[in-house]
């Protein structure tokens, strides 16, 4: 973030810790966009190696549509049993 070097990578598996979203204490300053409050989640974060995207990309249903990645710009998107267990294998084994 910030080199210019895009990361396209899964890099992290969690479990959903708490049972609402909260209002976080801190500021997020955007810059010209002005500063928001956001929302959060607990999340208890599995030790996993980042597993590069183009290694799984074949066999992801998340995968298959051409613009794909268009639909990761507005943060969480659900993934399919399959690609669940496909990603947690290559990030844990």
């Amino acid at each position: 973030m910030g080199d210019g070097i895009p990361l396209r990578a899964v890099t992290q598996w969690g479990i959903v810790a708490d049972d609402e979203p909260y209002l976080a204490e801190e500021i997020v300053h955007m810059g010209a966009r002005g500063a928001i409050q956001p929302w959060r989640r607990a999340v208890d974060f599995l030790p996993v190696r980042p597993v590069p995207i183009h290694e799984l990309a074949d066999r992801l249903e998340l995968t298959r549509d051409r613009n794909w990645g268009y639909s990761l710009r507005f943060g969480l998107v659900p993934l399919t049993p399959a690609d669940f267990m496909l990603m947690k294998e290559a990030m844990t084994g």
